[in-house]
């Protein structure tokens, strides 16, 4: 396990293809936090589908420090605002993020 020197608290919900290594994390979306604990984050992994994710328990509650640990990039996403809707893109060995909606490059 990898220490990062900031620590981020709070909870993110998470495909289970992410947690079981299925897929790769790609898709990342904030939402109003439903709780005081909640950060409004949803991590969704490239094999999603409407069908996989309509499926009860395929969606986990996790802290938002795991996720970190799995994809140490989404360390740098999670002060963007509720609304957000990004995926993550790996070129040649380099990250970075997209918006879904416009396909423009996001600067953090």
């Amino acid at each position: 396990m990898t220490e990062y020197p900031i620590i981020i608290k709070g909870a993110a919900t998470i495909s289970a293809n992410i947690i079981n290594g299925v897929g790769r994390l790609k898709w990342c979306v904030r939402e109003a936090p439903m709780g005081e604990t909640d950060t409004g984050w949803t991590f969704l992994s490239e094999v999603d589908d409407e069908e996989f994710l309509a499926r009860e328990g395929n969606l986990k509650p996790i802290d938002y420090q795991s996720v970190i640990e799995m994809e140490p990039a989404v360390l740098w996403i999670y002060q963007l605002p509720i609304g957000t809707d990004i995926q993550l893109v790996i070129e040649k060995g380099k990250k970075y993020f997209v918006d879904t909606q416009t396909g423009n490059k996001v600067n953090i």
